[in-house]
């Protein structure tokens, strides 16, 4: 045999366990849109009944005071504008005299988070949607930054220097 006509077998792992049952990790051969493939984490969870769990963190906040918690997917933070948010506190956080008080160090979270101003929020909100729009007409990255730049002060992008873009 030469090692031309050597093949790679697709060896697929073990079933899990789930309260003492076993679990397939792969759609069965006859699935209609993906036979024999993997599910993924996300889809195993789901099948487990975890996707309506409330977290630990849900339920630590909910009991701080009641504050409600929207999940964003986990993007690039361009494109989530409360990752920009968080990003301008830890700047101005930085800005703090350094201490090792547990009480103060929260304090100092508190200020920062609270004097994030409004019109930096809604800027940081348009700057993720025009991002968003861009990857959505099929710039990649360096373009739509390039775009977002340079139209920076306009509510959208000119649809003539997307197709230019794209071209």
């Amino acid at each position: 045999m030469t090692s031309s006509s050597l093949l790679k077998q697709k060896q697929q792992m073990e079933r899990g366990f789930f309260n003492g049952q076993e679990q397939p990790l792969y759609y069965p051969d006859d699935h209609p849109v993906h036979p024999g493939w993997f599910k993924g984490m996300a889809q195993i969870l789901t099948e487990r009944g975890y996707d309506a769990v409330e977290s630990q963190l849900e339920m630590f906040a909910r009991g701080q005071g009641g504050f409600e918690i929207i999940f964003l997917l986990k993007f690039h933070c361009k494109l989530n504008y409360i990752e920009q948010c968080w990003g301008y506190a830890k700047q101005n956080y930085h800005l703090l005299p350094p201490s090792s008080s547990a009480n103060v160090l929260k304090k100092n979270v508190m200020k920062v988070l609270a004097g994030i101003p409004l019109e930096s929020m809604c800027q940081f909100s348009i700057c993720a949607l025009h991002f968003t729009y861009a990857y959505s007409k099929g710039l990649n990255s360096q373009q739509a930054a390039w775009a977002v730049r340079k139209y920076r002060g306009h509510y959208t992008i000119p649809n003539a220097i997307l197709h230019e873009l794209c071209n």
